[in-house]
């Protein structure tokens, strides 16, 4: 789980943080991840929409979990760009968005709340999780939340990672199986359509 740092100022217009567009950090994507351009650059993106979302007055905190860990990816690849990336931060956010991991000590508080109250923790983290899931279906539509949370699990999940060498957790059985459920419903709603 990580999380990001920000400083509350007012959105970033998002036709410019969405019309940004790098052909370096779309193509070293598909040279790591041996995936089409189309692909890499609709991951990149979404990758700009997320990082969108922090620029937004009431936004929660965000946490990247397993299910879109694929948008992290290229949210590295993006900072390993350094001048690329903090010029878009600043030109098309209107601040630098910092990228932090959680620290193991985090790591260590949450293993330990878990503990001591399993159903709380729970809770709290289904709470978090909603209200997540609600900014991103508010601010960017729920055909991009059903993309994040449904479909991309599916195609870049832990098998997907580890021909790669990065270890992911696994999802829930649970998860895994309404995901699949609401990817299946999604797609029957844009057939209809």
């Amino acid at each position: 789980m990580q999380q990001v740092q920000h400083v509350r100022v007012g959105p970033a217009p998002r036709r410019a943080a969405l019309a940004y567009q790098n052909r370096d950090i779309v193509g070293a994507f598909c040279d790591r991840f041996e995936i089409s351009e189309a692909e890499s650059r609709a991951l990149f993106d979404d990758t700009k929409r997320w990082l969108w979302l922090h620029t937004i007055p009431g936004c929660p905190r965000l946490v990247v979990t397993e299910p879109i860990y694929i948008i992290d990816e290229m949210w590295h690849n993006f900072v390993l760009h350094t001048k690329a990336y903090a010029e878009y931060c600043t030109t098309r956010l209107g601040r630098f968005i910092h990228h932090l991991p959680t620290a193991p000590r985090a790591r260590l508080r949450e293993e330990r709340a878990f503990r001591r109250n399993p159903d709380a923790y729970r809770r709290r983290r289904r709470e978090k999780t909603e209200a997540q899931y609600a900014f991103i279906s508010e601010h960017l539509g729920s055909a991009t939340l059903a993309r994040w949370y449904a479909e991309y699990p599916l195609r870049y999940g832990r098998e997907w990672f580890a021909r790669y060498g990065i270890e992911v957790g696994e999802l829930h059985p649970e998860v895994a199986a309404r995901l699949r459920s609401l990817a299946a419903s999604d797609r029957r709603v844009a057939r209809a359509a």
